[in-house]
């Protein structure tokens, strides 16, 4: 079972795989009151899981984020935390180049809190005895958006963690959105210049026969 909300429209979201073969997916303004589509086995006419991602993926299009994912468990389940040293400036310069909606980024003060959804992840800034947490608490399925906001605000100094508390590397998150589509020169370049990648070495250099534009992989 699934759980999304949508915390601008107030509406929450489920879907659940039965034992039959059939996918319910539900939708309302509560939990106990939420209409039901119930997609019976003659119309599942793709592997379960890939139909369940289908709808999920529906969902998120329209501004969902995950509460629950009982497939991936707790285990799979990413806890983003940066506190202290969070500047404002590269936190917005990071939202931007997400691309976020500008109406997400109209309220620049964040002099106490805000939040933002990217890629199925809600991510939340508060505010407390002068230090600014930057937190998130995804599925790890769905943590590339978020593990990318992280990247480009923190840079090396990101902490990232699981719900036992052990750490987890920020580059296969960053080369998970890479696969996503998430990832264009421009955050490219932000990411190398907080290193948190390291500058790929250019095919052909020192060789005098240097060809731009052909780079190594991650």
């Amino acid at each position: 079972m699934i759980r999304l909300y949508n915390r601008q429209s107030g509406q929450h979201a489920q879907i659940e795989a039965k034992e039959d073969g059939s996918v319910v997916v539900q939708e309302g303004s509560s939990l106990n009151r939420m209409k039901s589509k119930t997609f019976p086995p003659a119309l599942v006419n793709e592997p379960t899981g890939s139909f369940v991602t289908a709808r999920v993926e529906e969902f998120l299009a329209r501004g969902f984020y995950f509460i629950i994912d009982e497939v991936a468990g707790s285990q799979g389940t990413l806890t983003f935390k940066l506190r202290g040293t969070l500047e404002l400036e590269g936190l917005v310069q990071a939202l931007h180049l997400l691309k976020l909606e500008e109406r997400e980024l109209s309220d620049l003060a964040l002099v106490e809190s805000s939040w933002w959804v990217i890629g199925g992840a809600s991510v939340a800034l508060d505010t407390k005895f002068n230090d600014r947490i930057l937190t998130c608490e995804v599925p790890a399925a769905y943590a590339a958006g978020a593990g990318l906001l992280f990247a480009l605000t923190a840079g090396t100094d990101v902490d990232v963690r699981n719900l036992d508390g052990n750490p987890r590397e920020m580059r296969p998150l960053i080369a998970e959105a890479q696969a996503k589509g998430m990832v264009d020169e421009a955050i490219l370049e932000r990411l190398y210049a907080l290193r948190v990648l390291q500058r790929p070495i250019r095919i052909g250099a020192r060789q005098g026969n240097r060809r731009t534009g052909l780079r190594m992989t991650m």
